[in-house]
């Protein structure tokens, strides 16, 4: 064989590279395999290591069609004309084959009154129709014949097939000694229609993704539901008062998390109350180490005053004694009541000391307007409230400018050491008590400076009575069996003091001046100074003297507001001067509408 030659795979040949049962022989497989188009006979020898298999497996590969020899490649245009010329070559073979203008209707006529065995001797002795040379259409003499008139007088012998020569191509020729290597075969495109197999990366992903599948199907279909009664056991012995969870479930999304609904800890007057509970598991955790929590989310929770040592104890650091652990505690809305002073929601989180236990609670409104610190001190908790800018309520009159409360939180008392308010102009100081054990408690003492009269008048609902600073000071005390029924029971005493104001709907100088039975009704009296001493009860508030100093006029008097605002009470108007003048008046009306009468 010639060491030089080139071999390319034919159509055949790629597609038995696919499929094992094509080329099943191991040795022409690997041969198969090393012809790549641009290697020669030697060196495909070279590669395999044994020359007379390599040799023989090429001519049974390219007898059976799967190589070929590599043509001597030229330009694109001659590839071209030389594949137009080879197929035109092959078409004109096989139309000479069977074509019979070439012959005259005489010799037709001649060769139809032959004998069967007489043309068969002939056909032998003819030499193949590929090596004649017919003549064409144009060299055929024209003459008038016509076939409409004629019958068939035999049968046309019938027509043996060519013999089919075997596939190959010039090493098979050499071998066998048939053919030409310059003969061209043109062989018929083979074109697979078999679907591509899956490799094992995608066997592997879809493997992967069924099992995805059927997991997550397992985690929705589990029934949580089963195992409530027990977590519910659990908490009640944890919090030492009765719980209930009303739905326990798992969610995915963000993060897979084990959530709890609509828990309830303690009885029902002053239960800890939680919208949600959202615990998400650690990667240990799923795999089945210590029940450690990446991180714990309340949600919603009311909690009375006397509660929080339970929600720090129980949801801080994890459960004592065990190992359940959370490595951040995370409150959202969280609404809490000290006493009967229920705050607006705050969002915050827990912060622990080194030893895992509960150290600070630190909680905020969404504006930051209210900030709220919460340190635990054995049984209690030391509480820092601090805010700017902030209301009780989106529509309470009460604006506070700044504030800082601070006390202590024990049970369901809350007890202020230090209390600074500004607002209304002015500030605030003083001490209080909130809550108790047995009863709602409200009591204190305040000192308040500069606070705005007409401001104060407009906060209370009652418009414009009156103008000027406010100094004073007060201590007061209320009981009562609900915590709505505190003002209501308000006591308490003190003093007050305006600078440079005035009494708006009262003239005391123009009912001085009348002296009429006729009530005096509207005006203003402008003064130095307003002193009276100040009693609270749960019916009235009295300002006992009333001391009203304007100029040359002095006013001295009792002045009562009941729970209607209802005035009454009397004042001695002294005019000072040459002639000294005393008028007595007496208050009648209400609040929002004074009247003077000569009493």
């Amino acid at each position: 064989m010639d060491s030089s030659l080139i071999f390319e795979k034919t159509a055949a040949g790629e597609e038995a590279m696919h499929q094992r049962t094509r080329v099943v022989q191991r040795n022409q497989r690997m041969v198969l395999i090393l012809v790549d188009g641009k290697s020669s006979v030697a060196e495909l020898c070279t590669r395999a290591g044994n020359m007379e298999m390599v040799e023989r497996a090429l001519a049974e590969l390219e007898q059976g069609g799967f190589i070929q020899v590599r043509a001597e490649t030229g330009s694109a245009w001659e590839q071209r004309r030389q594949a137009v010329r080879e197929i035109g070559s092959a078409a004109l073979e096989q139309v000479s084959q069977f074509s019979t203008f070439s012959q005259k209707p005489a010799e037709l006529k001649a060769r139809r009154s032959e004998s069967p065995a007489a043309s068969g001797a002939d056909d032998s002795a003819r030499p193949p129709a590929a090596a004649r040379a017919e003549p064409g259409l144009a060299d055929l003499p024209v003459e008038d014949i016509s076939i409409f008139g004629l019958e068939p007088d035999f049968n046309p012998p019938p027509v043996a097939p060519a013999a089919a020569e075997p596939r190959g191509g010039f090493l098979s020729a050499l071998l066998t000694g048939k053919g030409s290597p310059d003969k061209v075969h043109i062989k018929p495109i083979r074109r697979g229609n078999r679907e591509p197999a899956l490799g094992w990366p995608a066997r592997i992903g879809l493997a992967a993704g069924a099992l995805a599948v059927l997991l997550g199907l397992l985690v929705f279909l589990f029934p949580y539901e089963r195992y409530r009664p027990e977590l519910e056991a659990s908490l009640s012995r944890l919090a030492g008062q009765p719980a209930t969870v009303g739905a326990l479930r798992v969610s995915f999304s963000p993060r897979p998390a084990l959530e709890l609904d609509n828990v309830r800890v303690g009885a029902d007057g002053h239960a800890l109350r939680i919208g949600a509970v959202r615990l998400v598991p650690t990667l240990s955790a799923l795999a089945g180490g210590d029940p450690v929590f990446r991180e714990l989310r309340i949600t919603g929770a009311s909690v009375p005053a006397e509660m929080l040592g339970v929600l720090a104890s129980v949801f801080g650091s994890g459960i004592s004694g065990s190992n359940l652990r959370f490595e951040r505690v995370i409150l959202e809305g969280l609404t809490l009541d000290l006493g009967g002073l229920t705050l607006p929601a705050m969002d915050g989180e827990v912060q622990r000391a080194a030893d895992g236990s509960f150290a600070t609670l630190n909680l905020q409104t969404p504006g930051r307007s209210l900030q709220l610190t919460a340190q635990a001190r054995d049984a209690a908790f030391a509480l820092t409230l601090e805010g700017s800018n902030w209301r009780l309520t989106n529509a309470s009159p009460w604006l506070f400018d700044s504030l800082v409360v601070k006390g202590v939180l024990q049970g369901r008392a809350f007890a202020i050491s230090e209390m600074e308010l500004r607002l209304l102009d002015g500030i605030v100081h003083g001490t209080a008590r909130v809550g108790g054990e047995a009863t709602p408690l409200l009591s204190g003492s305040i000192d308040f400076e500069r606070i705005s009269a007409r401001r104060f008048g407009q906060a209370l609902g009652l418009g414009e009575l009156l103008a000027g600073d406010i100094d004073g000071r007060l201590q007061f005390v209320a009981r009562a069996a609900e915590w709505s029924d505190l003002p209501a029971a308000l006591e308490g005493s003190g003093s007050v003091a305006v600078k440079r104001g005035s009494v708006i709907g009262i003239d005391l100088a123009e009912a001085a001046r009348r002296v009429s039975k006729k009530a005096v009704v509207g005006g203003s009296t402008r003064f130095e100074l307003l002193t009276a001493n100040l009693r609270l009860t749960p019916d009235l508030v009295r300002f006992n003297p009333l001391v009203v100093s304007s100029g040359l006029m002095q006013s001295v008097g009792r002045l009562d507001v009941d729970r209607q605002l209802r005035l009454s009470g009397a004042i001695d108007i002294e005019m000072k001067g040459t002639n000294r003048l005393r008028v007595p008046m007496s208050f009648a009306g209400t609040l929002r509408s004074p009247e003077l009468d000569l009493r």
